[in-house]
């Protein structure tokens, strides 16, 4: 049976084994961005916020991303509004360029 990485640093820096396709670089986890991508893809789907309590989608993470520590369904709702906020903002610009 596999064993998921260690969980006790979220900065931490993990290796990616060479393979045929790769060339051995590294990636580092990083719970914001990967946080942020999470909200784009409950936007871009049309998922409700509470998406992130249901039971499949707790599995599913801690299968694949074991360090990922999954924000309330409340948190989710603030970032989603961030990003109109932030989308509303670039859009005033843009027009305001015109």
């Amino acid at each position: 049976m596999h064993k998921p990485p260690p969980t006790s640093s979220s900065g931490q820096t993990l290796l990616k084994f060479q393979t045929k396709e790769s060339s051995g670089e590294y990636w580092k986890f990083e719970q914001e961005v990967v946080r942020r991508d999470l909200v784009k893809m409950i936007i871009v789907d049309e998922l409700s916020f509470s998406f992130v309590e249901n039971e499949g989608f707790k599995k599913f993470i801690s299968k694949g991303q074991p360090l990922f520590r999954i924000p309330s369904s409340r948190i989710i709702t603030n970032d989603c509004y961030d990003v109109y906020g932030e989308l509303r903002l670039s859009l005033k610009r843009y027009f305001r360029e015109m």
